[in-house]
């Protein structure tokens, strides 16, 4: 079996559920949370869920791991400038749209759609009012919460 043109997935348990990761080509295709723990498979899995599971120790960073994403060039232009947005600090929808020249609607959906949730973190976009608006991974609000709260952002 050629690991470089099969999906490969591994897991580990955190605070806030199973979180899954999974792979091609040595890419990070996806984050998501599961029901089962998988070892992983591969140098690329272990290395991406050690960072998650140093995220929860708040020994933070998801550089240096190579991506794929298969979005819209805008989509992956915004998606590009939330990992932009340090540990414990947020920014808002609109804020994002006034920099990359479009819609703060269009800021949400990316969020949306985001295959990427820790390394792309997407969590730390908020309204302009500063509540939390959506979130589509974990248990949804809760998780955002969840994760706003390790992070020490005050709202």
């Amino acid at each position: 079996m050629n690991l470089n043109k099969t999906n490969i997935f591994g897991s580990i348990d955190t605070p806030i559920g199973i979180i899954g990761v999974l792979a091609k080509n040595k890419r990070i295709l996806s984050v998501h949370w599961t029901d089962k723990i998988f070892k992983p498979t591969s140098p690329l899995l272990i290395e991406t869920l050690v960072k998650v599971k140093n995220y929860f120790n708040n020994k933070i960073g998801f550089y240096s791991i190579p991506i794929d994403l298969k979005k819209t060039k805008l989509q992956i232009k915004i998606l590009e400038t939330i990992m932009d947005i340090p540990f414990g600090n947020f920014c808002t929808y609109g804020s994002l749209a006034k920099k990359l020249n479009t819609h703060p609607r269009v800021v949400g959906h990316a969020c949306s759609i985001n295959p990427l949730p820790l390394i792309i973190p997407c969590h730390r976009v908020l309204r302009s009012d500063k509540k939390l608006g959506g979130y589509s991974c974990g248990n949804g609000i809760e998780t955002k919460r969840w994760l706003l709260k390790h992070e020490n952002i005050k709202l």
